[in-house]
């Protein structure tokens, strides 16, 4: 365990700070049956990271899933004691819960050459190469960008629940084994699902959140699959984003969909 955690903290070091992140962040990932937790929806990267401008109108759906039962709660909106808006939930069933978050979409415009950054940082290869084959360069990157996120609540001492099922997500990042469970040893594999179809070529990075860095990235394979190995201690997040071209849209040309992963262990 020890070489595990210094082999992460020595890529933090040398590696970029998050991009253009979207995720829960719960105050705390363990607690115990009937104990409330605060949800914050938290948007930027590393140290400037803040509260995200949450709206009814921006809000689809917000569950709790405990194995394959959902329950809507978008009743649990609420004033933040830091005076941000996020959700005050209560579990009362023992168990490895996902908090799953969907919103509306947003416009968003961006020049040309800003657009072409983005799509580049972000691994957005599909978006990049029409552009380039079409002669659309320069031209501004219109897009309909939502989020979709998810984080893993360990709740009491069961071990019901299963972190490993999809919730139905257009995007969603699906842990294969359960970071939670006894025999969980380390190793991740994660698989990227986009309208339920493993995806292939996704860029997924892995941060942690307690000091802000990208500790590594990869391209999902053709099961939509990518490896990673994530230290039992400490606050971690898995990012990934999709675009693809929109057809007969008045205002956007693509879709762009930001999906995120969130769990933690107690120090």
């Amino acid at each position: 365990m020890r070489a595990i955690i210094a082999t992460a903290l020595t890529l933090l070091a040398a590696s970029p700070a998050m991009a253009h992140d979207f995720w829960i962040a719960p105050d705390h990932y363990a607690v115990e049956v009937n104990e409330q937790i605060e949800l914050g929806f938290l948007v930027g990267h590393g140290a400037s990271a803040e509260p995200w401008d949450l709206r009814w109108r921006r809000v689809v759906s917000l569950e709790t899933w405990l194995g394959r039962e959902a329950t809507p709660r978008l009743d649990s909106f609420v004033t933040l004691s830091d005076g941000s808006a996020g959700a005050g939930l209560i579990f009362e069933r023992a168990g490895h819960h996902i908090v799953a978050f969907a919103s509306h979409h947003a416009y968003s415009e961006l020049p040309g050459d800003g657009f072409a950054d983005y799509l580049q940082e972000e691994g957005l290869d599909l978006v990049a190469d029409i552009r380039v084959e079409a002669g659309l360069q320069d031209e501004p990157g219109r897009e309909l960008y939502s989020r979709r996120a998810k984080t893993l609540i360990d709740v009491g001492e069961g071990d019901g629940g299963d972190p490993t099922l999809p919730v139905g997500h257009t995007l969603e990042i699906v842990p294969l084994s359960d970071p939670y469970a006894e025999d969980f040893d380390g190793m991740l594999d994660v698989r990227v699902l986009f309208r339920g179809e493993p995806l292939e070529g996704a860029q997924l990075s892995y941060a942690s959140l307690d000091i802000g860095r990208t500790v590594d990235t990869l391209r999902t394979d053709e099961n939509g699959i990518a490896s990673f190995t994530v230290p039992q201690i400490g606050r971690w997040m898995f990012n990934t984003v999709w675009s693809t071209p929109i057809e007969g849209h008045d205002t956007a040309d693509y879709e762009t969909i930001f999906a995120s992963l969130t769990f933690g262990y107690a120090p």
